[in-house]
């Protein structure tokens, strides 16, 4: 059975939520948010359930899992995965978590968190720390060469850039990097937010990246990491966010640009692992069993796995 970080404090909620903002300072605690609920509604399903509360499709079906997602009932409670650990990483200007989809930006005294979609196998999304170069609102899509082959090949015959319009996938506004020709961008197709679905770029709801774009500078970090285990210590208990790992092909279309390669940890090693970070904190684990099903599961939310 799964643990939650906040036991009996499932909130329903009506309201249409937002990118998520907490406050937040360097060196504080290493988690934020809380565990939510709603009741669906008539007509809901999970891709309408994720953009209205601002989180991804994979992220709220994994946490959801025993839920029919093409047949939700009235009255369905459905857990929103709203609290977080933070990333593993310096906690400055944007970190990109890839196995969990999510996009933190670190400010002076808080932290906003978005959803994303990522590069999907094949065409992975590269690691390393980048900077955004550009800004651009109702940006062209210049169609990379490998895209165009790659669609030629399957008779799909793209033209050489799309401009500002609907049928622009980069949406209204996009943030540019500083490796190859990777943005963080809108979409005109938020159902893929949340998923492994783009050619290498970021992916985010139309609503987010407007924010974002607006508080975004030219030349803030940008920090990509891959982290499908994150642990944080909360009111003297061990919690740890479990992520589905990602397992990249060795002829990745991106491979030259850094995408990371490493083959995951095994579930008996990523077991293995979490057990020697409690000893390492001299921390006494929960039962076994349920240290393995946390591990194994990989629903994306915190859970506690040992206390002092």
């Amino acid at each position: 059975m799964i643990r939650l970080v906040v036991k009996n404090l499932l909130l329903f909620v009506s309201l249409q939520a937002y990118a998520a903002s907490y406050n937040y300072l360097p060196n504080s605690k290493n988690i934020v948010g809380e565990i939510r609920s709603i009741q669906a509604e008539k007509n809901d399903t999970m891709a309408s359930i994720a953009r209205k509360y601002d989180v991804g499709l994979d992220e709220l079906m994994l946490v959801n899992h025993n839920i029919n997602p093409y047949m939700i009932l009235p009255g369905t409670v459905i857990i929103l995965p709203t609290q977080f650990i933070l990333p593993n990483s310096v906690r400055k200007g944007i970190v990109v978590n890839l196995p969990e989809k999510r996009l933190y930006f670190f400010q002076k005294n808080k932290v906003l968190s978005f959803p994303i979609g990522i590069g999907k196998v094949g065409w992975a999304t590269p690691v390393g720390k980048m900077r955004v170069i550009s800004r651009v609102k109702n940006p062209t899509w210049r169609i990379p060469e490998s895209v165009w082959q790659e669609q030629y090949k399957i008779g799909n015959v793209l033209p050489k850039f799309i401009p500002p319009g609907p049928d622009n996938p980069l949406g209204k506004y996009a943030l540019r990097l500083s490796k190859s020709n990777y943005l963080i961008h809108g979409t005109n197709a938020p159902q893929g937010v949340g998923q492994r679905v783009s050619a290498g770029c970021l992916r985010m709801y139309p609503r987010d990246i407007e924010q974002l774009y607006s508080i975004t500078p030219k030349n803030v970090s940008v920090n990509i990491i891959n982290q499908p285990l994150k642990f944080a210590i909360y009111k003297n208990e061990l919690l740890l966010e479990s992520h589905p790992p990602l397992n990249e092909a060795i002829d990745d279309k991106n491979i030259a640009d850094g995408i990371d390669t490493t083959i995951p940890k095994t579930l008996a090693e990523a077991v293995q692992y979490t057990f020697d970070k409690i000893e390492s904190l001299n921390m006494e684990p929960i039962l076994a069993r349920d240290i393995h099903s946390i591990v194994n599961e990989s629903l994306g939310i915190p859970s506690k796995i040992a206390e002092k």
